[in-house]
């Protein structure tokens, strides 16, 4: 990655000759990868990225036009090494897991399913049912009257009623388990059902109810079973896998026999020998245009009605066994792979490129057997270690990796271009446009690379306080820097303000300055200033300074004179890191020891006994709604919406759990500057997850073959 020491990891990288792709290769947890015994032909080298890819260009550089990547010659006999890529990671996401350490039933988890009230389903190898709020799981095992604790699959059918199939590869099942929110009901073979190991489970628009089974398939009409095996034509008698058109005809993926199309008169069988990538069939998809896609033993299989296309590792996929298929609201198609292999993970297919995620992105394990996304975007996934939750919307991190200047970010400012600039503690400035950083440091005339506040003026002027190096000004081609020697009071700028008049004022280690253009104005603690070392400026809209001090309180400066405010009359640290205006004039403070709000009359004191995340505060925020958001030394960041308080920290996805400064965009999206990085956080759009499609068979802990 742009960071020099992170690689990337399960990357598909490929030799072309011609224009045609004649060898894939994934990158090792090293990030190295190797072709062997290639042609001696001429090749360019590429990798696959999220929405395209990336070649090997002149002199080692990572390109993205291919009319800028460089030929390569493979020689006998002789082995060419060096070739490497650099570029921005482009998983970009959170992962949240979950184990039985978190209240799972198992962590063998075989299927997934939401509720349309947001309640998670969890189906497990061996604990039974994991009921999830959000909060806390609840589970049901055969003591709550389950049929067995080995969960291969769960429906819900229109009047919300659970199935639960149960069984597995290796274990015999004990049949179909209805849940109605009560209690639980068993179907077995001693009621007709064909086998009492069910793998798959689906519902007609009637309410006629199709189980995949070891013996078959089972249709239940609320009366009785009518069964079909490979003696009515279905082509092998262990189901694993159910799709219904919408012209009502049935597709069955089975153990070893193919696919079996039935058309409620006859059954039309797929094998490897009409172009089937494998005859043992895990998971089916339809898309919306009705191509089908099959996961098998051996790869994934495109069927547009005519022929079949099938995607390997050799394309890219992280492992040939592909156990679930899931296709997103843009049409992007997940792959979960790795059932009974020791390794695969989640792939990600765009049509073009796959993306892989495993363990070392985040996934809690490589063998996936389910798929499942919430009405938010977030995908769940299903392992052999437990759930994965992944939102790639949610939390977004930006470091190193992706060519920010430092990780440790203090200010965010945001010009009208839409680009932001990250002032950061050892790196520099940094300048994103929300594809690629620009840095500019002491190299480019920067006073200090420890840049403590960001200012933009109406004319587009950037201003910089630094930590030792004064104030720079940069109007976009070059670098003004303000130091003590042309009359500012300190050195270290840690605070930026401008009147409407456009004078500067700036909070240093000496007191405030004033800047006019011309000559600077200095106020100290001859002048009244409690103290000199400012930490935060604010103007009210009276024209009132209020100025925050490390260890004496605030002032609030008329333009006359200077009024203090101290723990003596109520503020909850003399140590002002940070101060705020809300729309009804209140002002609020942020502190070492807390949060102060002054209604001009008395404070009133917020700490962690007030559920704050961290009594030491560094930056606030106030949201279009009103909200207010805090950021913390230590606790990440607290959100306060007049009645109570919620915090967001590392575990949510947050870079670091210290945030130095806090950003929001037209659109809502919040960007918090943190000692970990910058992280670009969209809330969700509903607070509870809505139901899902399922779109993958569940599945085993034992080799179907």
């Amino acid at each position: 990655m742009l960071d020099d020491t992170t690689p990337h990891v399960a990357i598909p990288v490929q030799a072309i000759c011609d224009g045609k792709v004649i060898a894939t290769t994934l990158s090792d947890e090293g990030g190295k990868y190797q072709f062997t015994n290639l042609e001696a032909e001429r090749y360019q080298v590429r990798c696959q990225i999220l929405g395209g890819c990336v070649y090997y260009g002149e002199g080692g550089s990572t390109v993205a036009d291919e009319s800028r990547a460089v030929f390569l010659q493979a020689k006998p006999e002789v082995t060419r090494d060096s070739i490497d890529f650099r570029f921005a990671p482009f998983k970009k996401g959170t992962w949240k897991n979950y184990t039985y350490l978190d209240g799972l039933a198992g962590n063998l988890v075989t299927a997934i399913h939401g509720d349309p009230d947001g309640v998670m389903w969890f189906g497990t190898c061996d604990g039974g049912v994991s009921c999830y709020d959000g909060v806390e799981f609840v589970n049901f095992t055969t003591d709550d009257g389950l049929a067995s604790n080995c969960v291969a699959t769960i429906y819900r059918d229109p009047d919300g009623v659970l199935w639960f199939g149960t069984g597995s590869v290796s274990e015999r099942g004990s049949g179909v388990s209805r849940y109605d929110g009560k209690e639980f009901d068993t179907l077995t073979t001693e009621d007709g059902l064909a086998s009492n190991t069910v793998f798959a489970i689906h519902g007609d628009p009637d309410g006629v109810m199709w189980f995949g089974t070891r013996g078959g398939i089972s249709r239940y009409d609320g009366k009785g079973f009518v069964n079909f095996t490979t003696e009515d034509g279905l082509v092998d008698n262990w189901v694993y896998a159910i799709h219904r058109d919408p012209d009502g005809a049935f597709w069955f993926g089975t153990k070893g026999g193919g696919v079996s199309r039935y058309d409620g008169k006859e059954f039309v069988n797929f094998t490897t020998e009409d172009g089937l990538a494998d005859n043992c069939v895990l998971a089916i998809h339809r898309d919306p245009d009705g191509t089908m896609w099959f996961g098998t033993w051996g790869g994934v299989s495109r069927y547009d009605g005519k022929e079949f296309v099938n995607f390997t590792t050799e394309d890219g996929l992280a492992d040939n066994c592909v156990s679930a298929i899931h296709r997103d609201q843009d049409g992007v198609l997940w792959f979960g792979t790795g059932w009974w292999r020791s390794s695969g993970g989640v792939c990600r297919y765009d049509g073009k490129e796959f993306v892989n995620f495993t363990p070392k992105d985040g996934l809690v394990c490589d063998n996936v057997t389910s798929i499942y996304r919430d009405p938010d975007g977030a995908m769940w996934f299903g392992t052999y270690d437990g759930v994965s939750r992944y939102d790639e919307k949610g939390f977004v991190n930006l470091t190193e990796k992706d060519g920010l200047a430092y990780n440790r970010v203090w200010p965010i400012c945001r010009d009208p271009n839409g680009a932001f600039w990250f002032g950061t503690k050892g790196g520099g400035v940094s300048r994103y446009d929300g594809e690629e950083f620009v840095n500019f440091t002491m190299k480019d005339g920067l006073a200090s690379n420890r840049v403590r506040a960001i200012y933009r003026d109406p004319d587009g002027v950037m201003w910089f306080g630094t930590e030792g190096g004064g104030v720079s000004r940069y109007d976009g081609e070059e670098f003004v820097n303000f130091t003590t020697k042309d009359g500012l009071a300190g050195n270290g700028v840690l605070a930026i303000h401008r009147d409407p008049d456009g004078a500067m004022w700036f909070g240093t280690g000496g007191g405030v300055s004033r800047y006019d253009g011309e000559k600077f104005v200095n106020f100290t603690t001859e002048d009244g200033l409690p103290d000199n070392l400012v930490f935060s400026i604010y103007r009210d809209p009276d024209g009132a300074l209020w100025i925050g001090t490390v260890g004496s309180g605030v002032s609030r400066y008329d333009g006359k004179e200077f009024v203090n405010f101290t723990t003596e009359d109520g503020l909850a640290d003399n140590y002002v890191t940070v101060i705020h205006r809300d729309q009804d004039g209140v002002m609020w403070f942020g502190t070492a020891g807390g949060v102060s709000r002054y209604d001009g009359v008395e404070f009133v004191n917020f700490t962690t006994r007030d559920e704050l995340a961290h009594n030491r505060i560094i930056a606030i925020h106030r949201d279009p709604d009103g909200a207010l958001w805090f950021g913390t030394m230590g606790g990440g960041v607290s959100q306060y919406d007049d009645i109570a308080w919620t915090s967001l920290d590392t575990r949510d996805g947050l870079a670091h759990s210290n945030v130095n400064s806090i950003h929001q965009d037209a659109d809502g999206t919040l960007w918090f500057g943190t000692n970990g990085g910058v992280t670009r956080y969209r809330r969700s759009t509903s607070l509870r997850y809505s139901m899902f499609r399922v779109t993958a068979a569940s599945l085993f802990p034992a080799s179907p073959r």
